[in-house]
C-alpha cells in the first residue's frame, strides 16, 4: 500500500470516529434518532472505506499486470538477443573452421 493511500485510509477512519463523537456530544435527539443517525453515517463510512479498498485493489492489479509485461517483454528481448548472439558465433565459428579446413588441406 503507498504512503499516500495507507494516510488517506488513516484520515477516513479517523474522521468518522471524530464525526461519530461530535454527533453524540452534540445530538439533542432521542436515543433511537441518535443510533438510526450514527448508523446511517457508519455505513456511509463504510460504504466510502469499501470504495477506496476497490480503488486500491485496482491500482494494485494494474500495476501487477503492468509488471507481468515488462517481465515478459524484458524475457523476450533477453532471448531474443540471446539467439541472435548464438546465431552470429555460430556462423564466425563455421567461418574459422572452414578456414582452418581449407589451411588443413593445403598442407
Amino acid at each position: 500500500m503507498s504512503d499516500n493511500n495507507s494516510h488517506t485510509l488513516v484520515a477516513l477512519l479517523a474522521g468518522l470516529a471524530i464525526g461519530a463523537v461530535i454527533v453524540i456530544l452534540l445530538s439533542s435527539e432521542k436515543g433511537e434518532e441518535l443510533k438510526e443517525k450514527l448508523k446511517d453515517k457508519l455505513d456511509e463510512g463504510k460504504d466510502q472505506l469499501k470504495d477506496k479498498l476497490e480503488d486500491l485493489l485496482e491500482l494494485i492489479g494494474d500495476k501487477v499486470t503492468d509488471t507481468e509485461k515488462k517481465a515478459d517483454d524484458f524475457v523476450e528481448k533477453v532471448t531474443s538477443e540471446g539467439k541472435q548472439k548464438t546465431d552470429e558465433m555460430i556462423t564466425l565459428l563455421e567461418a574459422k573452421l572452414e578456414a582452418l579446413r581449407s589451411h588443413a588441406s593445403k598442407i
